[in-house]
């Protein structure tokens, strides 16, 4: 078995923060519309799962996201995980997570199946010399890591948020994975478009690549983002009324007023279905 350390320099540099905002010029990161009505976030409930499929759908993507890599076993990731879950509680960023560790049967001690995978297809983009350190953000671009948040920064709660609002902004895209969130959301919601996306359908995530996400991400009105996988393609497609979920697919919504459509490889005519509507 590989060795991997799990070490993380958490000195403190003098920093100063800025208590506004995050620049709206930094990579956009979508919010998790599965917390929004939550009465409790907890650990259990506050992150995307990090499967190796999720995680390499989103390289595949191109699309930014925040990736929180930890361990069960590594002390600075105790320390650090309350204030991961504090900058959730308080901005319901999207943030997927991936724990390297498992316990075998025999109580021995191994890495995930999923990090097994990830470090095999991704370590010489994310891990400097094969080396692995945890807890470590990125924020991830394809298979170029835009940024890893500096261990310096993650020292306390205040000092971590401040970080993340200088490395993303968090726009009007919420994506949700459970229809019970999702039905919430729109009763709340006066105007929305929406977007089914199914990653690991053939041909879909470049449609969403070159049709959808560069629209969705500066728009001004609100956006939910469905993942749609095997768990919940057939709450989604019995809501939705459909017998399957194959190509990405656009529901607007404003009041009475509604239109459907069906993203296929005519990337032109699928832009102009979002502008039309997308402010």
């Amino acid at each position: 078995m590989r060795r991997f350390r799990f070490l993380i320099n958490l000195s403190i540099l003098p920093l100063c923060l800025s208590s506004c905002g995050a620049n709206p010029n930094n990579p956009h990161i979508t919010k998790n519309g599965n917390l929004t009505y939550l009465s409790e976030i907890t650990e259990e409930n506050a992150y995307f799962n990090g499967s190796f499929e999720y995680v390499s759908q989103m390289i595949d993507s191109e699309d930014y996201f925040i990736f929180y890599l930890t361990s069960s076993e590594c002390s600075h990731c105790v320390e650090f995980k309350n204030k991961m879950l504090d900058y959730v509680k308080e901005t319901k960023a999207s943030v997927i997570k991936m724990d390297i560790i498992k316990y075998n049967d025999d109580d021995t001690i191994g890495y995930t199946a999923d990090f097994e995978k990830f470090y095999k297809t991704y370590g010489d983009y994310f891990f400097i010399n094969g080396e692995v350190l945890t807890p470590q953000v990125y924020i991830a671009h394809g298979k170029n890591v835009a940024t890893k948040v500096p261990s310096s920064r993650y020292s306390t709660s205040s000092m971590f948020k401040g970080a993340m609002n200088d490395y993303v902004y968090l726009d009007n895209v919420m994506t949700f994975s459970k229809a019970s969130s999702y039905n919430e959301f729109i009763k709340n919601n006066k105007e929305v478009m929406t977007i089914l996306l199914k990653r690991e359908y053939l041909g879909s995530n470049d449609i969403y690549k070159y049709a959808i996400k560069d629209l969705i991400h500066v728009s001004k009105t609100q956006v939910a983002l469905v993942e749609i996988d095997e768990f919940n393609e057939t709450e989604f497609c019995e809501l939705f009324k459909l017998e399957s979920i194959t190509s990405p697919l656009g529901y607007y919504q404003n009041g009475e007023e509604k239109e459907n459509y069906t993203f296929t490889t005519n990337i032109n005519e699928g832009k102009a279905f979002l502008n039309k509507y997308l402010k």
